[in-house]
C-alpha cells in the first residue's frame, strides 16, 4: 500500500521478541497445573495462549477443575515475571518511530492488557500508540479479523486504508480477513 491512512502493529514477534519468554511461560504454566499437552497445543505457530488452551481442552489434556481463567492468570504471571528478557525488533521499531506523530497508529495484539503494558514498557514503546486493542477487548482473537477491525474503528480509519505489520500466519490471515494490506515483518532485513 503506497499511502496508508493508518498503521496497525502486532506486538509479540513483530515489535517485541517475546518468543523465548512466551515459550518459557507456556511451559511453566502447564507444569504448574501438571498438564501434559498432546497434539499441536505446544506448536510454535503464532497462536495466542487462548487458542492453545482451546486445543488442550479439545484434546482432553485439561481436567475440568482447571479453568481457562486460572490458566490465563498463571500464564500472564509467568510472562510478566520474564519481561526483562524481552528485546525490541529493531527494523519494525524503526518504522514505528519514523511514523510516530505523522500517521495514526494502533497496536492490535493477542496478549492481555497487563502483558501488553509490561512488554511495551520493557521495549520503550509505552505511550506511542493512538489506540491499543488487546485480547481483552474482542470476543474473537486472530485469525478472526476482530482485533484489527476494532483498531481501525478506534483510529477512525476505514479498514482498507490500514497497513498492518505482522509476523505470523495467524495474524496475516486476520489482516486479510479485515480487508487490510499487510507487511510480513519476517521478510524485513534486520
Amino acid at each position: 500500500m503506497r499511502d496508508p491512512a493508518a498503521l496497525i502493529f502486532d506486538l509479540d514477534g513483530t515489535l517485541a521478541d517475546t518468543a523465548t519468554i512466551g515459550r518459557a511461560a507456556l511451559v511453566a504454566t502447564v507444569a504448574a497445573f501438571g498438564i501434559t499437552p498432546t497434539g499441536t497445543a505446544m506448536a510454535a505457530d503464532g497462536s495466542a495462549f487462548a487458542e492453545r488452551v482451546r486445543r488442550m481442552r479439545a484434546n482432553g489434556d485439561l481436567d475440568d477443575a482447571v479453568t481457562d481463567a486460572d490458566l490465563f492468570t498463571e500464564c500472564d504471571r509467568q510472562v510478566i515475571a520474564r519481561v526483562r528478557d524481552v528485546r525490541p525488533v529493531p527494523p519494525v521499531v524503526a518504522i514505528l518511530r519514523r511514523a510516530h506523530g505523522r500517521t495514526p497508529m494502533a497496536l492490535a495484539t493477542g496478549s492481555t492488557a497487563p502483558v501488553t503494558a509490561a512488554v511495551l514498557d520493557a521495549v520503550g514503546l509505552t505511550g506511542v500508540f493512538d489506540a491499543i486493542v488487546t485480547r481483552d477487548d474482542v470476543d474473537r482473537g486472530k485469525p478472526a479479523p476482530d482485533t484489527f477491525l476494532r483498531a481501525a474503528s478506534l483510529l477512525g480509519v476505514a479498514p482498507g486504508r490500514c497497513l498492518v505489520y505482522e509476523d505470523s500466519p495467524v495474524g496475516l490471515a486476520a489482516a486479510a480477513a479485515a480487508g487490510m494490506s499487510a507487511v510480513d515483518v519476517r521478510n524485513l532485513p534486520s
